[in-house]
């Protein structure tokens, strides 16, 4: 497991860095409320060589949790912290969550599997609190957070360089309602503690901390709690936190972190904010490897290759990719999948189909087309072989056996079943960072905008023209017109907690 960290950028509210800097010169991120690590230290200095910075990183690291791998932090209730990027920010990490340890501070889970789950760290429960803010201001460490770990043998796919034209809109403009966002945390926060914990770590944590199974629950939900109101903070503090995956290319914001209930809450200097989201993406996008002169004219086994070695541009198996894709294309399902995706309807077409060949009477609408969308997602994301998922899987492949077959030879090899996510993934980021938000920003500098991976994100007196923008450069890339959806960020009822 391993992330990128890249530098949280100078704000209005560090007071020893003083703008404008071209480069980061302090780190902001958050450690338990009730932990002084400075008093720690000097009522028991360590028997190495401690530098305060390095130990308010670790401490930050393990608070953040699992940063940069959902199914990690959705599975495990420790952080797990990959070793070769401690090493990478020092040699000496494990005197820093020894000595931690050592100070009852943190519980270590020493389980770990090679190249699969990394060693687990959990504060005790009178330290899993709510944040404080903290800037480190150490230049070395800064230095080493500035730029992104790269693990070893897995080089970069794509640039990580920073979007300027994207990142400069992340200012004191961008404003949250604080107190309305607490509010409605509070009674998240309520439900979580009636929630049964399914982690699969907790025989662990529980062993080594002798806590009961309703602290446990109560410990959960304060995680969940400090989790979903820390980009709000993030937004609310104008911290600048943003970075570029090395691997598709995204870019990750705080508002592509913040809990999609709370974007209500966002405005930028006043104006409403409206989401231009680009519908059924996923399943758009895919048609570049079913249209046979898309595939070659964007020269899509170039990327393709890129995940999966398998599939070297102009080796046998490339060839008869190719050769599958035009052959095939004129299928009745091919054809069907493609209609259904350019009305921009996929998942309500599919899901009353699924109604009528599995004989669903007791979904709704919503339901159906939830459902059509989970069977989507296994034919793109899963392995073919995937138990849980394969009833499913099956029920994409008896839809649309041609598309599937397309989508198999795309997976093929032990380990590249990501070969298609990360490739539509890959297309996805392309077209939004690069190529829309660029051209925006260059024919409308004075317009506001952010992304959140399938969408462009700008004040209601831009939305036309973006969204023109939005669908021209869509359409002469992919071949058919986008359908774009309008999201508009307005408040609704308050919620209250009980």
């Amino acid at each position: 497991m391993a992330w990128e960290i890249r530098p949280q950028f100078l704000t209005a509210n560090c007071n020893i860095c003083k703008p404008p800097y071209r480069f980061a010169m302090c780190y902001h991120t958050e450690v338990p409320r009730n932990l002084d690590l400075d008093e720690l230290l000097k009522q028991n200095p360590p028997d190495f060589r401690c530098n305060s910075s390095l130990l308010y990183y670790f401490v930050s690291l393990i608070y953040r949790g699992n940063t940069g791998n959902e199914k990690i932090e959705r599975d495990y209730f420790f952080t797990r912290l990959n070793a070769e990027y401690l090493k990478h920010i020092t040699a000496e990490y494990h005197q820093y969550l020894n000595y931690l340890e050592e100070q009852n501070i943190i519980v270590i889970d020493p389980h770990f599997i090679n190249n699969a789950l990394s060693r687990g760290y959990s504060f005790i429960p009178m330290y899993s609190a709510q944040a404080r803010s903290i800037t480190i201001h150490d230049k070395i460490l800064v230095a080493k957070l500035s730029k992104p770990f790269r693990k070893a043998g897995k080089p970069n796919i794509v640039s990580t360089k920073s979007l300027p034209y994207l990142d400069k809109w992340f200012t004191p403009n961008l404003k949250i309602d604080y107190a309305a966002v607490k509010q409605h945390l509070r009674c998240i926060y309520q439900e979580d503690l009636l929630a049964k914990p399914k982690y699969k770590d907790l025989k662990a944590y529980r062993r080594k901390t002798r806590v009961s199974l309703a602290e446990i629950t109560k410990l959960i939900a304060i995680k969940r709690y400090n989790a979903r109101l820390r980009p709000a903070t993030e937004i609310q503090n104008s911290i600048n936190r943003t970075n570029i995956d090395s691997r598709v290319g995204r870019m990750h914001t705080p508002l592509t972190t913040i809990k999609k209930d709370f974007r209500q809450y966002i405005s930028y200097n006043g104006e409403t904010l409206v989401a231009l989201d680009l519908k059924n993406s996923q399943p758009y996008l895919s048609r570049i490897l079913l249209k046979i002169e898309k595939f070659q004219t964007l020269e899509i086994s170039k990327i393709l290759f890129l995940y999966n070695p398998n599939l070297k541009p102009l080796d046998a198996r490339s060839i008869t990719l190719t050769d599958l894709i035009t052959t095939e294309s004129n299928e009745n399902d091919v054809v069907k999948f493609l209609n259904w995706v350019e009305s921009g309807l996929f998942y309500e077409h599919f899901g009353k189909q699924l109604a009528i060949t599995q004989g669903i009477t007791n979904m709704d609408d919503t339901e159906l087309r939830d459902y059509a969308k989970k069977c989507t997602y296994a034919a793109f994301f899963c392995k073919d072989v995937v138990t849980s998922w394969n009833k499913v899987y099956n029920l994409f492949v008896s839809t649309f056996p041609t598309v599937a077959e397309i989508f198999r030879f795309i997976k093929y090899g032990d380990g590249y079943h990501n070969t298609l996510a990360c490739t539509l993934q890959y297309v996805e980021s392309q077209l939004f960072l690069h190529e829309i938000c660029g051209s925006i920003a260059a024919k409308y500098p004075e317009a506001p905008i952010y992304t959140i991976h399938d969408s462009v994100v700008t004040t209601e007196a831009y939305k036309n023209r973006v969204k023109t923008e939005i669908e021209n450069i869509i359409h002469a890339k992919i071949g058919v017109m986008p359908i774009i959806d309008e999201e508009y960020w307005l408040k609704k009822v308050p919620v209250v907690a009980p």
